[in-house]
């Protein structure tokens, strides 16, 4: 083709097009937020008021070296078996019982509503991170891997994810030490994703996370960071290939930058403008 010929697009053979869909659709990351179905208070009063209201899902087995240190086993007491009472409808059991994944009293639960908070609450996880274009395009890159991904244990998948190609970005919230640290296990809140998810993630960005890198420095005091934190990220996330320290967003950015500066900064020309990133 001469340098001064130029053709359309949709013109061009379908292995071209192909290939220039690949190449203009670089590795992302995905920063993946929650939505609660309910506020807390709402789940304290429906546990109050709903018979059975609490469900345990059977995928929070992946926690268990997490929870099973703070939540006590369910107590010994007797059942009506005992005095002659038959029934067939079986226990309520989510899982199968061990010492690595220890029983859950409902009981307790329904007395400590934190823990219940973290672990049966209803929560969607969604992105407002850009997703491919349409059409062809949205075909062909479906084709190589991209996929509705990061379902909830009471919702289904709603972002649009490369397993391959992609990172996932954990936010750390506004508090280091809430309760999700009972699921979680790190300062990360990642005790919402499910395991299927979770197995398939290579590549993950954790937000102010360079502090992790002086634990090991006979000087630094373990406060926000702990080696529990890494160490609980990369048991859950089991295949991760590349795992990046995120100090400095935009945000933070913006937070310390005169206003003056701030505002002459080029701005995003379209949403998949990556220059002021």
């Amino acid at each position: 083709m001469a340098l001064t010929e130029f053709h359309h697009f949709p013109l061009l053979p379908l292995e071209l097009r192909q290939e220039i869909y690949s190449l203009a659709t670089p590795p992302r990351f995905v920063q993946v937020q929650r939505f609660d179905e309910q506020d807390y208070d709402e789940f304290a009063e429906h546990l109050r008021t709903v018979p059975n209201a609490i469900q345990l899902d059977e995928s929070l087995i992946h926690f268990s070296f997490n929870w099973r240190s703070q939540i006590p086993p369910r107590p010994t007491q007797h059942t009506l078996e005992r005095y002659g009472f038959s029934s067939t409808k079986s226990s309520y059991q989510p899982w199968t019982v061990t010492k690595l994944a220890p029983q859950i009293s409902l009981d307790w639960l329904s007395e400590n509503l934190g823990y219940a908070w973290q672990l049966c609450r209803e929560v969607s996880m969604y992105s407002t991170a850009p997703i491919p274009a349409l059409c062809e395009s949205r075909d062909i890159l479906i084709r190589r891997g991209y996929q509705l991904a990061f379902r909830t244990r009471s919702h289904g998948p709603r972002t649009w994810f490369n397993y391959d190609h992609d990172v996932l970005f954990l936010s750390h919230g506004d508090d280091w030490n809430t309760k999700h640290r009972v699921v979680s296990g790190c300062a990360w809140d990642i005790g919402q994703f499910h395991p299927d998810d979770m197995q398939k993630v290579k590549r993950v960005a954790l937000e102010e996370s360079t502090g992790s890198l002086y634990l090991a420095h006979p000087r630094f005091s373990e406060g926000n960071y702990k080696f529990s934190d890494l160490s609980s990220v990369l048991r859950l996330f089991k295949h991760i290939e590349e795992l990046l320290l995120v100090e400095w967003t935009d945000a933070h950015i913006a937070s310390f930058c005169p206003v003056k500066d701030f505002d002459d900064m080029p701005k995003r020309r379209h949403e998949y403008d990556t220059q002021c990133l």
